[in-house]
């Protein structure tokens, strides 16, 4: 989902709109994408905020999880939800990471 968002997102709706009034439909990637489950979209969403946090000043850093668990006691998340929260937000780094590293070994490789 996240890496569908990154790639797709900012151009999905426009490209969308624009080709249902040309063609009278939307080409197939742009309408069959990935579904954010019910209730995830808070940890999505904090994952979002909490990209702000992470230094960059020797490579692609993690999110930190002092940073994680001070966004949970600022909403007022429960103790599972921080769980949830740390869970969920490093799988997504782990994967964001990981696509931006293989973009720019992508550029190198050119």
């Amino acid at each position: 989902m996240l890496l569908f968002w990154q790639e797709q997102g900012p151009i999905q709706q426009h490209v969308s709109i624009s080709a249902q009034r040309i063609r009278g439909k939307a080409p197939e990637k742009l309408t069959n994408h990935p579904e954010l489950r019910w209730g995830l979209e808070l940890y999505y969403d904090a994952f979002l905020t909490l990209d702000t946090e992470r230094s960059h000043g020797m490579g692609w850093m993690q999110i930190p999880w002092s940073s994680m668990v001070r966004y949970a006691m600022f909403y007022d998340f429960t103790d599972e939800q921080t769980e949830h929260l740390i869970i969920h937000v490093r799988a997504m780094d782990r994967a964001y990471i990981k696509k931006l590293d293989e973009d720019a070994e992508a550029k190198r490789k050119k």
